[in-house]
């Protein structure tokens, strides 16, 4: 396990992507304008949805042995007809730019493939969900276009010798009636870890996973649904860093479900 304190919003790019320096000042250089990562985050070949604009995204997506990649997209967040964009092939990756999109519309990954050997059921075309995607509906292969993010307010917290650290588990710290909201929850009773002394908390995984505790992961970059938006989590580190409490992320990197 690989405990990183937060320093922005976005995830990190897949790291197989880029040489680690790159994939760092890509990370932390987010755009002032419109859109949602600057040139740097292209050139370190992230993968993924990337605001150009307010209402544009370009596509970017892994696939050296995929066929006639595309992305399926739903008309408004609230669902309607699916429109398809076709990529282009570059090397490796395919690429395509979408226009009129909004936050919080879901898009998907189709593609043809050679290499399906071992799910032949599904035929030839083939809805697969974004590796890169920074949300995803749990139950479906559909994914959620992320708002453009900025940067959080600048945070220095506690010397690494002197945390008092609360291991938080929002699943089950969250009553059962409150879990399918346990990030904003937890935000709620963050004032009462304050008082009870704690200037740091270590989150148990916040990235989608399978099971109970977190260390089964389905997305690496994708917050865990069933315990609210994205947004949520970042407004728990929002409000966390403004009572002095620091925020350390549980990443697991070295295994995963199916």
């Amino acid at each position: 396990r690989l405990l990183l304190q937060i320093v922005t919003s976005h995830p990190w790019p897949q790291p197989c992507f880029a040489p680690p320096n790159r994939v760092a000042q890509a990370a932390m250089a987010l755009a002032e304008g419109e859109g949602d990562m600057p040139e740097r985050w292209h050139l370190a070949h992230a993968c993924g949805p990337r605001w150009t604009s307010s209402t544009v995204v370009r596509f970017r997506v892994w696939a050296p042995h995929g066929d006639a990649v595309a992305v399926e997209l739903e008309a408004s967040a609230g669902g309607g007809a699916v429109r398809e964009l076709p990529l282009v092939r570059a090397g490796d990756f395919w690429e395509g730019e979408a226009e009129g999109l909004a936050p919080g519309q879901r898009y998907r990954i189709a593609m043809g493939s050679s290499w399906n050997d071992c799910f032949k059921q599904e035929g030839a075309r083939l809805l697969r969900r974004d590796p890169c995607a920074r949300e995803t509906d749990f139950d479906s292969t559909w994914c959620i276009l992320h708002a453009p993010m900025r940067a959080l307010e600048p945070f220095q917290g506690p010397k690494f010798n002197e945390l008092v650290m609360y291991e938080l588990h929002l699943g089950s710290f969250a009553p059962c009636d409150r879990e399918a909201d346990a990030f904003a929850f937890a935000t709620e009773k963050l004032e009462y870890i304050a008082a009870l002394g704690f200037n740091c908390i270590q989150l148990m995984p916040t990235a989608e996973f399978g099971g109970i505790w977190g260390y089964n992961s389905r997305q690496q970059l994708s917050t865990h649904s069933p315990w609210g938006p994205a947004a949520n989590l970042r407004h728990f580190v929002h409000r966390a860093h403004s009572l002095g409490i620091a925020v350390l992320f549980d990443v697991v990197l070295n295994h995963g479900a199916a």
